[in-house]
């Protein structure tokens, strides 16, 4: 049970651990950062995107084009919808923070991309990648990408100015994988209740049975909270998870002082993994608190604004 509970959200997080944490600052008075650190496995067999799917990847990059010029603003948005590969395909959880990152970074840089949605309890949707058995996965046509850190960081070659390329946005990468992303489930399975809702947000997507759904609901809720509690709360050092999410992101906050992002005058891949993390729990009780007792909200909707709506071109059945 616990092998499956912790898969249903934590899709990257074993190797998010090897990553440092850092110390909490609370204080919106200084610039800091905190520690730092940034697989091509076996090509699957795999169908790529249908022709309707591919004449869409090149309608919506073009449009992207011509909106990103006619705006004048967050120029980055065409160079990367006109470099990025075509026939992109996201297996992800919904709720999975690490998922999050990837469908940001894709919808920022308006990159038409096709979703599955995986069975959290079978993971027969990604039974094709026989070494790797967590999300996300992104599959380009029949090469096989690992770990949202990797996909990212990978995708982000395509482009020429999303990419800060400084130590600044490297270290906060990281602190996002280390730090953040483990105060999250801690918050959004805190309680029984809050569990529940949480996996009815995560089933709200994909092709699932009413068998599949109940019992996923359960036996999946009750089993993060359990998790949680007897586990990865004392493992990252979690022992009041809501006050030490508010501590993480006004960190955050702190950090960025009056720039409106961490890139400057448009997002770089630190705002928009941070973004990508906390947007996990847009839906949820966690984030409504977070940003009642935080200062992150102004950075948070600058952030929406800029990534835009979802450049997902549908969620497919595997």
């Amino acid at each position: 049970m616990a092998s499956f509970a912790a898969a249903v959200f934590r899709g990257g997080l074993a190797t998010a651990a090897r990553r440092g944490v850092t110390t909490r600052q609370t204080l919106r008075t200084a610039t800091t950062t905190p520690s730092t650190r940034l697989v091509r496995p076996a090509r699957p067999q795999h169908r790529s995107v249908s022709k309707t799917a591919a004449v869409g990847v090149a309608a919506m990059a073009t449009v992207a084009g011509v909106a990103a010029v006619q705006t004048g603003g967050l120029m980055s948005v065409a160079t990367c919808a006109a470099d990025m590969p075509a026939n992109i395909t996201l297996y992800q959880y919904q709720a999975c923070p690490f998922c999050t990152k990837v469908r940001t970074f894709l919808d920022y840089c308006r990159v038409p991309y096709n979703v599955v949605e995986v069975d959290p309890l079978s993971k027969k949707e990604i039974k094709f990648s026989s070494d790797y058995k967590k999300v996300p996965i992104v599959v380009l046509g029949d090469e096989q990408l690992n770990d949202s850190t990797e996909i990212i960081t990978r995708l982000a070659a395509h482009t020429s100015n999303v990419v800060s390329g400084t130590e600044e946005e490297a270290t906060w990468r990281a602190w996002v994988d280390s730090h953040l992303v483990h105060l999250l489930p801690a918050n959004i399975y805190r309680t029984p209740g809050e569990a529940i809702r949480s996996f009815d947000y995560l089933l709200e997507n994909g092709n699932f049975t009413v068998t599949q759904r109940t019992l996923s609901r359960y036996v999946g809720a009750i089993s993060m909270y359990l998790l949680c509690k007897l586990k990865l709360n004392k493992k990252y050092g979690i022992t009041e998870p809501r006050q030490q999410l508010y501590d993480a992101v006004n960190e955050w906050t702190t950090h960025l002082g009056d720039r409106d992002f961490n890139g400057g005058g448009h997002p770089d891949l630190a705002d928009l993994a941070v973004f990508g993390a906390l947007r996990s729990v847009e839906s949820l009780a966690t984030f409504d608190d977070m940003v009642a007792n935080t200062s992150v909200e102004p950075w948070f909707y600058r952030m929406k604004e800029a990534v835009g709506p979802s450049s997902r071109i549908t969620a497919e059945a595997a």
